[in-house]
């Protein structure tokens, strides 16, 4: 035989993804694939890849490995404006935010774990927007992605043009008067610095540019991966370094993979007060279906420079999916309603102000 590679298996969030190759071409001393085809199973993410051309040796300019600037800001601030109180609430510790789209008011998720703005497929059926870019993904269970643009999102004083939007089945009843049909993630906070202060029930935005970082806050440095801030925390005296500060999340998890790294770190004697029968799983709700959780307790947990006992977590029962690559798990309400938070992804950080 050739000796060349003509099929690759792997699994990748449970899903097995095959790759083929063919039309094997000689070109200098190597000899590879001019076409690929990768295929999970579901036919909304085949790709098909064809190489055009190759040439080896050719000298390549310093300005080509540039990242280009963005060509716009997409979150607009009124003239002569630098901060915006936005419309918002908070409701069981979830941060709603109202938008208004095409004069209809909707009630949005202000969630720091979303790579995006994504809204519920019903509404922008309703709407008639012009949906495309199928695919079909898996976070708590399997559910199909589009896109579609907005041609203006209004959140208070807010402008935003030209949005580009996912699509997805979501909705979220946080009481009988609120109906949360979307998601406010990455493409908000990127372009604006957003101020949570959960006890006063306050959101506020500050262009970038003229804001300065609170005096005495507790500064975390954040990298952002797929859209996401990730960072430091110790649970039980193990440290990870890869958690998601995550305000749409109603509990602090910890993924599969970090609890089973460090057993110590989390006592499965159940939530506080509920005894033995606390630790049955329970199930969590999120985009496509429902998540399989352990409650327990962190006897210690450090975060944001401070100290808290007897924290209620929640362990995922190896939902990979969710759980993605390497990271650690979601600090999400019940930690972050502790605290006044500034999201500062334009200075790669974000500011702690302890509420107590």
């Amino acid at each position: 035989g050739s000796g060349l590679i003509d099929r690759e298996e792997s699994v990748v969030a449970e899903r097995r993804v095959v790759t083929t190759y063919d039309d094997f071409r000689h070109v200098g001393d190597t000899t590879q694939a001019w076409h690929h085809h990768v295929s999970d199973g579901s036919p909304n993410n085949d790709e098909d890849w064809t190489l055009i051309s190759l040439r080896f040796d050719e000298p390549i300019a310093a300005a080509e490995f540039e990242i280009p600037a963005d060509r716009r800001t997409l979150v607009e601030f009124p003239v002569g404006q630098t901060s915006v109180r936005l419309p918002a609430r908070i409701v069981n510790g979830k941060v709603i935010v109202r938008l208004t789209v095409a004069g209809r008011g909707l009630d949005f998720l202000l969630d720091s774990g979303a790579s995006d703005i994504a809204f519920d497929e019903s509404i922008a059926t309703s709407m008639h927007l012009r949906q495309y870019g199928r695919t079909t993904q898996e976070i708590a269970g399997r559910f199909d992605r589009s896109r579609a643009i907005i041609p203006e999102i209004r959140i208070g004083d807010l402008q935003m043009h030209d949005v580009v939007v996912s699509t997805i089945p979501f909705e979220l009843a946080s009481n009988p008067d609120t109906k949360v049909v979307g998601l406010l993630g990455f493409d908000f906070f990127k372009d604006a610095i957003v101020r949570v202060d959960y006890r006063a029930g306050r959101v506020d935005a500050y262009e970038p540019a003229h804001f300065s970082p609170p005096d005495g806050s507790y500064t975390l440095p954040v990298a952002l991966d797929d859209g996401v801030p990730l960072v430091s925390a110790e649970i039980g005296g193990a440290r990870g370094d890869h958690f998601i500060l995550d305000t749409g999340s109603a509990f602090t998890i910890l993924f599969s993979a970090f609890a089973a790294d460090h057993p110590q770190a989390v006592r499965a004697t159940g939530i506080l007060g509920l005894g033995d029968a606390a630790r049955e799983p329970v199930a969590g709700v999120g985009v496509g279906g429902q998540i399989s959780l352990t409650p327990g307790v962190v006897k210690v947990m450090r975060f944001g420079g401070a100290e808290f006992d007897d924290v209620p977590v929640y362990v995922t029962r190896s939902s990979r999916a969710l759980e993605r690559e390497d990271e650690d798990g979601l600090i999400g309400a019940p930690t972050l309603q502790r605290f006044v938070v500034y999201f500062d992804y334009a200075r790669g950080r974000i500011d702690l102000i302890s509420a107590s």
